[in-house]
C-alpha cells in the first residue's frame, strides 16, 4: 500500500507549525496533585499533549530516513485572542505547512489570514464542517463521505445476495438515513423505538427475522439505550440456523461505551464506515514497542493520528515541494489511516479516504467490496 516512503524527497528540509491547546499556563506546576490530576484526564491538553508526541516520534522516524524536519510549537491556549497575537507576531511564510488548531472556528480563522503566504493549514481532529479556504485541508473524511462508502459497500453486498431480510431502527436524528435505506429497500421494515425509554420491544425484532434469508439490521443511532439494548438482543437472535448482521452508516463513540459488549458486536459481525483502522501487524506492535520506551506508555489513538498525519504531509511535502503539489500523489496509508484529498467546492481539500470495518470476534477486520462473478456462458 502507497505511504511515499520509497519516493525520492526533491525537499530535503520540511518546516512544519504546531498550532494546539497545551493550555500550559492554566497547569499549577507548585500544585503535585493538581498537576498530576490535568495530565490524568481527558481533556484539552493531554489531547494535545498526545498529539505532540505523536508527531515527535513521526520526526525521529523521518529524519532516520533522511529527510530533516524542523518543527515549531505554538500553544494557542483554545483563545482566539493568544490566536491572533500569535497570527500578527510570526512570520507563517517560512512554514510548509501548520497543522492545527484544534477546533473548527480556529481553523478556519488561520486559514484565512494564512491565504496572505498561501501557507496550507491542516485540520488534525475534528469531522465538522467548517468556512475552508484556498489554504485548508481538512485530514479527517466527513459523516456524508463515510455515509457514501457503507452505501457503496451494501449496494455491492445486495447485488449478490438473493433477498435479504432488511429491519431499519433508527432515532428522530437520524430519518434522512433511515430514508435512504427505504429507496434502497422499499421492502425493508422500519422499527420505531419506545420513544419514553429508547428500546425495541424484543417480540417484534424477533417476530421480523427470519430462518431461511440472510438478516441485515441498521442501526441509525448514538443513543446509549438504545445501542446497548439492540446489540445484546440481536446477539441473542444469532442462531446457526438463523444469521444476523448489524450495519450502521457512522459508528459514534457510543459504542465504546463498557455498556457496550465488544464481544456481541463481534459475534453480529458489526460493518461500519471508519476513518481509521486499529492494526495489530508486526509494524504497528514495532511501534507501540519504540513509543512505549520513549514515552514510556503505549500510544494512544490520538498520538497515532499525530504520528500519522505528520508523515502524510511531510512526505508529499517532501516528495513535491509543495502540499499542495502533494495532494496528486493520490492515496497514501500509514498505521491506521488512509490520506486522500480531494478538492471542495469552498476552497481547500478535504480527507476522502475511508474503510469498511467489520468487527470478528475482537478483531478489527478491513472488509472489502465482494466482485461481482460473471457466469462465462451468460457472457458468451
Amino acid at each position: 500500500k502507497p505511504s511515499f516512503w520509497d519516493s525520492t524527497f526533491v525537499s530535503p528540509v520540511v518546516r512544519l507549525a504546531l498550532m494546539a491547546p497545551f493550555r500550559l499556563s492554566r497547569i499549577e506546576l507548585d500544585s503535585v496533585m493538581q498537576t498530576e490530576k490535568t495530565l490524568t484526564e481527558r481533556n484539552l491538553t493531554t489531547v494535545a499533549l498526545d498529539f505532540y508526541a505523536g508527531m515527535l516520534f513521526a520526526a525521529d522516524s523521518l529524519n532516520t530516513a533522511g529527510l530533516s524536519v524542523e518543527l515549531t510549537v505554538f500553544d494557542t491556549e483554545n483563545q482566539r485572542h493568544i490566536i491572533e497575537q500569535v497570527l500578527n507576531e510570526q512570520d507563517f511564510a517560512q512554514f510548509d505547512a501548520v497543522i492545527g488548531p484544534f477546533t473548527p472556528g480556529n481553523v478556519s480563522r488561520v486559514s484565512q489570514a494564512l491565504t496572505f503566504f498561501n501557507t496550507p493549514v491542516v485540520s488534525p481532529l475534528t469531522p465538522r464542517n467548517f468556512q475552508s479556504y484556498k489554504t485548508s485541508f481538512n485530514a479527517i473524511p466527513s459523516k456524508e463521505t463515510l455515509s457514501k462508502r457503507i452505501a457503496s459497500y451494501i449496494d455491492s453486498l445486495d447485488a449478490i445476495t438473493e433477498n435479504p431480510c432488511i429491519l431499519i431502527i433508527s432515532d428522530d436524528k437520524n430519518r434522512n438515513t433511515e430514508l435512504r435505506l427505504q429507496e434502497q429497500f422499499p421492502l425493508a421494515e422500519i422499527i420505531r423505538p419506545n420513544e419514553r425509554f429508547g428500546y425495541v420491544e424484543p417480540d417484534v425484532v424477533d417476530s421480523l427475522l427470519t430462518h431461511t434469508r440472510p438478516n441485515w439490521v441498521f442501526l441509525e443511532s448514538e443513543d446509549l439505550n438504545l445501542v446497548t439494548s439492540m446489540t445484546s438482543m440481536l446477539n441473542a437472535q444469532q442462531r446457526e440456523d438463523r444469521q444476523v448482521q448489524l450495519f450502521t452508516h457512522y459508528r459514534s463513540a457510543t459504542y465504546d461505551d463498557p455498556n457496550v459488549s465488544q464481544e456481541h458486536l463481534g459475534n453480529i459481525r458489526f460493518t461500519y464506515p471508519s476513518n481509521f483502522h486499529i492494526k495489530q501487524d508486526s509494524t504497528r506492535l514495532k511501534f507501540d514497542a519504540s513509543y512505549k520506551r520513549r514515552f514510556g506508555k503505549v500510544p494512544n489513538r490520538t498520538a497515532v493520528k499525530g504520528f500519522d498525519m505528520m508523515i502524510d504531509v511531510a512526505l508529499r511535502i517532501a516528495v513535491k515541494r509543495s502540499l499542495f503539489d502533494g495532494v496528486s500523489l493520490g492515496i497514501g496509508e500509514q498505521l491506521q489511516h488512509r490520506f486522500e484529498y480531494t478538492p471542495v467546492p469552498s476552497g481547500g481539500f478535504r480527507n476522502t479516504a475511508t474503510y469498511i470495518i467489520q468487527q470478528q470476534g475482537f478483531e478489527m477486520v478491513e472488509v472489502e467490496p465482494p466482485s461481482i462473478v460473471v457466469d462465462s456462458l451468460l457472457s458468451r
